[in-house]
């Protein structure tokens, strides 16, 4: 049996997309490693051992993206297939790790009619790419929106025509999988949440409350939420209060870092390279996430380190099995939000830190690799 991963995200990266990659990487990767099949990967990661001998990393950029748009297809990935594709044609099995890759399926049936093609869905990339140009303005936000929608929607509509069967993270995006693809009522689905390979030891003692928020910075929903927090919750409530506010992700745009600033206690960490390193245990992380698709990594992450989570109905889609568990907070509004920050600083260091090992059990219980693989050993049957 020969198996193919491809992804355009680092597996070893940082972000919601790199965590994706990994756990799909990592899963696929022991499934064949436990079964004697052969194993290759198409990816960003140019040390990973079982790496096609392919310098993918010189494609990735702001210009050959572009360019892609301009070709009608939605990822610079396409220039790197159109380069390779002949050397990919005799895998028995094929992991596409997004569906804009559209492009590739369509090629690989064409060489290859009994290759099985499995497509994993981040999300579905026709809404996803609503969000791509949302800082841009009149025409040019409109021309940018309508080239990315259209692109993402004929590679992900290829995908779905010649894929075998599908991945989704939510049972939200399967519905929404159905309605916009006829093409996939016939054909099988499997719902994998997001899962993260193991949970995380926190090391920072503190007497100090702290809340917390982490996520990629240069996407716009989460800088949205930001400033809405900022503005709605923290300023109006919290800025002079003996509690500190820590933002963690990378690439945080300027105007987002000057509204920061603003703030005393209010720090940034751009660029992290562990959790470990700045959230202490007795933290309170948070999700006011209004706007976006497919499934948020945060709350995962959250129960992972065994931490509470105040988080928004669109951050808490996927995780229907923890909703109403000890430190599951929903909240929408700006007095929801006040109502769990203050009811945290008035818990003592003990009761912030009681409920860390329950958390850590139901990371455990729902979102580890263990329930990818299990799901990865059927779809190998081939």
């Amino acid at each position: 049996m020969k198996v193919l991963y491809i992804s355009d995200n680092k597996v070893n990266g940082i972000g919601g997309g790199s965590l994706g990659a990994h756990k799909a990487y990592s899963c696929i990767k022991a499934v064949c490693e436990e079964n004697g099949y052969y194993f290759k990967t198409l990816t960003l990661d140019e040390s990973l051992p079982e790496r096609i001998d392919f310098h993918v990393n010189k494609y990735k950029t702001k210009k050959i993206d572009m360019k892609a748009r301009l070709y009608g297809h939605s990822t610079f990935i396409y220039f790197v297939w159109k380069n390779i594709k002949e050397k990919l044609k005799d895998f028995d099995i094929v992991f596409l790790g997004r569906s804009r890759f559209g492009f590739i399926a369509k090629d690989i049936k064409k060489y290859n009619k009994s290759c099985k093609i499995i497509t994993i869905f981040e999300n579905i990339e026709f809404d996803y790419a609503k969000a791509y140009f949302s800082r841009e303005k009149n025409a040019k936000k409109f021309i940018l929106t309508f080239i990315e929608m259209f692109a993402a929607k004929r590679d992900e509509k290829d995908c779905v025509i010649n894929s075998n069967e599908f991945i989704l993270l939510t049972s939200r995006d399967e519905k929404r999988l159905r309605e916009l693809y006829k093409k996939s009522n016939n054909k099988q689905t499997h719902i994998i949440p997001v899962c993260l390979e193991k949970t995380i030891d926190l090391k920072i003692e503190s007497d100090k409350k702290t809340v917390v928020f982490i996520g990629s910075l240069h996407y716009q929903a989460n800088i949205s939420s930001i400033m809405w927090f900022l503005s709605e919750v923290w300023k109006k409530h919290f800025e002079f209060s003996d509690i500190e506010f820590i933002i963690a992700g990378n690439r945080p745009p300027k105007y987002l870092k000057d509204e920061i600033s603003k703030y005393g206690n209010v720090a940034l960490i751009e660029n992290f390279d562990s959790v470990v390193d700045f959230v202490p245990k007795n933290a309170l992380m948070i999700a006011p996430i209004k706007e976006g698709a497919g499934m948020k990594v945060k709350v995962a992450e959250t129960l992972s380190m065994g931490l509470p989570i105040a988080a928004s109905d669109e951050a808490l889609v996927g995780y229907e099995e923890v909703l109403g568990e000890d430190g599951i907070y929903r909240a929408n509004t700006a007095d929801e939000y006040k109502s769990v920050i203050e009811e945290y600083m008035r818990m003592r260091k003990e009761e912030c830190i009681s409920g860390i090992e329950d958390r850590k059990e139901l990371f455990d219980k729902f979102y580890t690799y263990e329930r990818v693989k299990k799901c990865i050993v059927e779809l190998l049957i081939y």
